[in-house]
């Protein structure tokens, strides 16, 4: 595509070139446009703390009909479809019950003996969190995405520039106390 300053104002055909050039650029904006929703959604994933490095988050990431901009939304969406596409979840424990002793077994297959929920509620007298996840730290999560996204072929300025702008939006959340 020839650029406007191409275009020869004083040739008999310049306002055809013009149109030309104008619907061109609308639809490289249009294009643009998607690319950049396309982007903006999966960094919402990815600060939600979804894996997208996985099939099984991509899939989510395809499927998720929800309010991109609702966290709880995402999360919940994705604990039902599967809780272990969410970064810092592990594959769920087995419980079995036998009396009034429930025994968890942990993901490495040592038994807890354990009633169910005392070892969180012991971890949250001793002051931990109540399972929130810890928001991804801006800088990595950015870096993460932008090689996400060279991996999928997104172009390298795009890539760049969605990065850039996932750290924009972190400063200005952490400055206005988000």
């Amino acid at each position: 595509m020839a650029g406007i300053d191409d275009i020869d104002l004083n040739d008999p055909d310049a306002g055809s070139q013009l149109r030309t050039f104008a619907v061109t650029a609308s639809q490289k904006a249009s294009e643009a446009e998607a690319r950049a929703a396309e982007l903006e959604r999966k960094v919402a994933l990815m600060e939600a703390g979804i894996d997208l490095s996985t099939r099984k988050g991509q899939a989510f990431a395809e499927t998720f009909k929800g309010d991109i901009k609702s966290k709880d939304a995402i999360l919940a969406d994705a604990a039902e479809f599967d809780p272990t596409i969410i970064a810092g979840q592990s594959t769920p424990a087995a419980t079995t019950t036998e009396g009034n002793n429930t025994a968890t077994t942990t993901t490495e297959g040592t038994p807890t003996n354990e009633p169910t929920g005392t070892a969180e509620r012991n971890a949250l007298t001793d002051g931990a969190n109540s399972g929130t996840l810890a928001p991804p730290d801006p800088v990595q999560a950015s870096h993460d995405f932008y090689q996400n996204a060279i991996r999928s072929g997104a172009p390298q300025d795009t890539a760049r520039a969605a990065a850039f702008a996932m750290q924009v939006q972190a400063k200005f959340a952490e400055i206005n106390g988000n």
